[in-house]
């Protein structure tokens, strides 16, 4: 019995020490003001929020953009100006640790404009949004103000920001040096009219169980939504990989019925480029230490609590810079 008890308070003593670093860290994240900033664009007040930008000032910082799931019009209409609901406290924390900036854009209405099709994407005048080029005017404005340095910007997403993720990384010329879609999948049409010449490195977290965007993919009114397995083979042909390897990541929460499996593809042209870490029973949400709500639990399929998705994310960012900052 001595030895199970033992085991018993060491994993309590980890998880107590693991809960203070936690509060530690949210607390220096809340004491960081994130400043509301706004840009004209197609001839529009749009906003963003920036975390850090008050210790940018002193020297340019990597940059984070961090892109929003689906947001209802109604949900956006009675907020108003407060954007507070797009930061992610994890995120947060870990930017005022490390010490770069995260910028977290805002679609006008709530829905980014993917592609065509889909409601509350155009302006008053029927005009599409422009919400590519919003974000890169964000990055351009954090660059061109001294704040951001260019040669480590990177992106992140979540849901519907996963998949703008995706077109971004689709564009001729990308300005990311890395990035990291999460709980999302590609849409076909970017896929099939991807045009990046020089390919960002990219590292995908999805769960096999999202009952949102499924992990095998899934058609809808607005298009088609490719599965994981076919977006990482978009990924690796870009990046000229020609093997692959696997292995299973520790199962640190033995209660949350999923496990990590970290896959890695080999011989591309920069090497460890292409990244997946799928999540094996996992739901629609970033995998955190943290738990959610069970609601959204059952919504979305599962929560795995064996890694924390955004340290993930900057571990893949650190190893990676632009080979220009043109």
């Amino acid at each position: 019995m001595a030895v199970p008890i033992a085991r018993q308070l060491a994993a309590l003593r980890r998880l107590l020490i693991h809960s203070i670093g936690v509060a530690l860290l949210a607390l220096a994240a809340g004491s960081v003001a994130a400043d509301t900033r706004g840009l004209e664009h197609q001839g529009e007040k749009r906003r963003f929020l920036l975390h850090n930008g008050a210790a940018a000032a002193q020297a340019p910082m990597p940059l984070v953009v961090a892109l929003h799931g689906y947001r209802s019009k109604e949900k956006v209409l009675a907020a108003g100006d407060d954007l507070s609901s797009l930061r992610w406290d994890p995120l947060d924390a870990l930017a005022s640790r490390e010490g770069f900036l995260v910028a977290y854009p805002a679609a006008l209405l709530g829905q980014w404009n993917l592609f065509e099709g889909l409601r509350d994407t155009t302006l008053d005048d029927g005009r599409p949004l422009d919400d590519v080029g919003f974000i890169l005017a964000v990055i351009a404005r954090l660059v061109d103000d001294g704040l951001a340095d260019p040669r480590r910007v990177y992106l992140t997403g979540f849901w519907d920001g996963a998949i703008m993720s995706y077109r971004l990384l689709c564009l001729a010329e990308s300005p990311f040096a890395a990035a990291a879609p999460m709980g999302g999948t590609m849409a076909q049409t970017h896929r099939d009219a991807c045009a990046a010449e020089a390919p960002s490195p990219v590292m995908v977290i999805a769960g096999t169980n999202d009952l949102i965007l499924p992990y095998d993919g899934w058609i809808f009114y607005a298009g088609r939504e490719v599965s994981i397995p076919e977006t990482m083979e978009h990924f690796r042909l870009l990046h000229g990989c020609s093997g692959q390897e696997s292995e299973l990541r520790p199962d640190r929460n033995t209660n949350d019925n999923s496990r990590v499996r970290e896959v890695r593809w080999t011989g591309c042209a920069r090497d460890g480029a292409v990244v997946l870490l799928r999540v094996e029973g996992g739901g629609h949400t970033m995998p955190s230490y943290e738990p959610v709500p069970e609601a959204w639990i059952e919504k979305g399929g599962g929560h795995n609590q064996d890694i924390e998705a955004v340290e993930e994310a900057w571990r893949f960012f650190g190893r990676f810079t632009r080979e220009s900052g043109e």
